[in-house]
């Protein structure tokens, strides 16, 4: 009998891969006490708004560069003290960039992908998509770096491979 074990948890793709941890967009703490009052410290912050509140690949969408940034900022201090919290989620996002950078918003699609590879480092899916929309670009400069960090996180994925072969100028 052939018997394989794993020694990694690997679940709809490469262990070290955080894109379908689910996320908490507004990580405020509740205590006791708060509950009790009747107390909703997300819902006030919400309700505290000047307008609707927006997940950061949908500003990116609608808003401008510089919108983004500064919000991106504003929830990096208010909420980066959590380790656990990301301030988007990374499938989101990466729809986000790859439409904008389709669109032919390169400037705001290089943003999101940025971003997205600095919050999820481990997301090959991540560095597969900045790779080919950079490569479409014609930014020879930066697609190979991009398409070798993906391998690295999931060195037999046949899209990488495949990146990487289109790399190779006869």
């Amino acid at each position: 009998m052939y018997l394989n074990i794993s020694k990694a948890y690997w679940q709809m793709g490469h262990p070290l891969d955080e894109s379908w941890y689910p996320k908490i967009d507004l990580p405020f703490e509740f205590s006791g006490p708060d509950y009790v009052q009747g107390k909703d410290r997300a819902l006030e912050y919400l309700l505290a708004l000047d307008a609707p509140y927006l997940s950061l690949p949908e500003l990116l969408r609608s808003g401008s560069a510089d919108e983004f940034r500064a919000e991106s900022a504003r929830r990096e201090e208010l909420f980066g003290r959590y380790d656990w919290w990301k301030p988007f989620d990374e499938r989101d996002m990466r729809y986000a960039a790859r439409e904008l950078y389709d669109d032919g918003e390169q400037v705001k699609g290089e943003l999101g992908f940025e971003s997205l590879v600095r919050q999820y480092p481990n997301s090959w899916r991540a560095w597969r998509d900045y790779a080919r929309r950079v490569m479409a670009a014609g930014d020879t400069e930066k697609d190979k770096s991009l398409v070798e960090a993906g391998l690295e996180i999931n060195p037999d994925t046949t899209d990488l491979l495949e990146l990487k072969a289109s790399l190779v100028k006869p």
